[in-house]
């Protein structure tokens, strides 16, 4: 199961956020036909993405990451809802040369530069967003520049995904917000802990809070709260049928007449949507009734 966990150490006052998103990767990688190195790009998109949507407060709110790059797979859009509700894709889902490698490696896939931007939203309105530059734009450092310049906040961040050829293995991340009364030194043992890379070592098993405690050198670490997390897309037949209206009467009749189904695939989750000739010569007589 995919879940977001929240705790926080009373001693040192730092707060833990955790996520596992292993499913829905993994099922994202599927629907989207995506190689191994796109797969593995959208495990560490929705495990960043997802610990960004920790503290959304309103429950239609929503977190996305867009991100553009100089590198073969272009870019990537991944979302979190304050429901658990996870989504997103890769610009390129194959990508040559490198899906072959017996190791597989996003940093060569995503390039030395990327432009990035954070949205909050509800429905109809944007709550806020960040934007800034990442080189090179691993999620690693894109969650830790949104801390520690956008928010202010002092944070250290790992996210641990595993791939081999055959696929995603598991994808998981933890960040450690240094409070405004935290033990300084006890945060100085926290990053210490992230630099040596002994915390991937322990995500790479598991991401439950309590367990990286002898990791900080901390004995109570308590879990808070926790939010299932699991793949969920908005779209629907009506939304994907709806884009025909954007075409001219021309363009309906065009399709109409070639007799032969149209499909429309969602970007954001891969579902395939087929129509008959039928139904899009109905909305064209309803465009003549209309007089569109």
């Amino acid at each position: 199961m995919d879940i977001l966990r929240k705790g926080v150490s009373g001693k040192c006052r730092v707060r833990f956020t955790s996520a596992d998103v292993t499913v829905t990767a993994k099922a994202l990688e599927a629907r989207h036909l995506s190689g191994p190195v796109a797969g593995k790009l959208i495990g560490e998109g929705l495990t960043a993405v997802s610990m960004l949507s920790s503290d959304a407060a309103r429950k239609d709110e929503a977190v996305s990451i867009h991100m553009t790059v100089n590198g073969p797979i272009q870019g990537m859009l991944v979302e979190a809802t304050v429901a658990g509700d996870l989504r997103g894709y890769t610009h390129k889902k194959i990508v040559e040369g490198l899906d072959s490698a017996a190791t597989i490696d996003t940093d060569a896939a995503i390039g030395s530069t990327g432009n990035i931007r954070i949205i909050k939203t509800i429905p109809g309105s944007i709550l806020g967003q960040a934007e800034m530059r990442v080189d090179p734009p691993r999620m690693t450092y894109v969650v830790a520049r949104y801390f520690n310049h956008s928010m202010q906040i002092p944070a250290a961040v790992e996210i641990a995904v595993r791939s081999d050829p055959a696929g995603l293995i598991s994808a998981r991340g933890i960040i450690a917000e240094r409070m405004p009364d935290s033990d300084q030194q006890a945060f100085i043992r926290i990053l210490e802990a992230f630099n040596k890379g002994l915390v991937r070592t322990q995500l790479e098993k598991t991401s439950l809070l309590p367990d990286f405690g002898a990791v900080f050198g901390l004995d109570d670490i308590v879990e808070k709260e926790s939010r299932k997390l699991q793949f969920r897309c908005r779209c629907s037949t009506e939304r994907a049928f709806a884009s025909f209206s954007a075409l001219s009467p021309e363009d309906l009749r065009e399709i109409a007449e070639a007799g032969k189904p149209q499909h429309v695939t969602c970007h954001l989750c891969g579902q395939d949507y087929s129509f008959t000739p039928e139904e899009v010569g109905a909305l064209l007589e309803k465009s003549k009734g209309t007089g569109q």
